[in-house]
């Protein structure tokens, strides 16, 4: 999936989640999975909510990380579609 600045994704809410020193455990009860999420992961994940479209995350990952614009967007980016096809996002 190629990743609009305007899309809007959205965290699956039946995914169960915890947020423990900054890192975020998610777990998938019916695919049997859990995945670790690092600070900025779990960062960017709380952002998952439908709300807040791509572009929005970007921006808020720049204020509250020191990292370069191409980076954030690049790695977001990634994440996005890591989650997707892990069946974490909701399309």
């Amino acid at each position: 999936m190629t990743w609009q600045d305007s899309d809007r994704p959205r965290a699956r809410p039946d995914l169960g989640e915890r947020i423990i020193d900054g890192e975020a455990l998610l777990v998938d009860a019916e695919g049997g999975q859990i995945l670790v999420l690092n600070e900025v992961g779990a960062f960017a994940w709380q952002l998952l909510d439908g709300e807040h479209d791509v572009a929005s995350v970007v921006t808020r990952v720049l204020d509250e990380f020191d990292v370069d614009a191409a980076t954030a967007r690049a790695d977001l980016l990634a994440f996005l579609t890591a989650l997707k096809d892990r069946g974490a996002l909701v399309s």
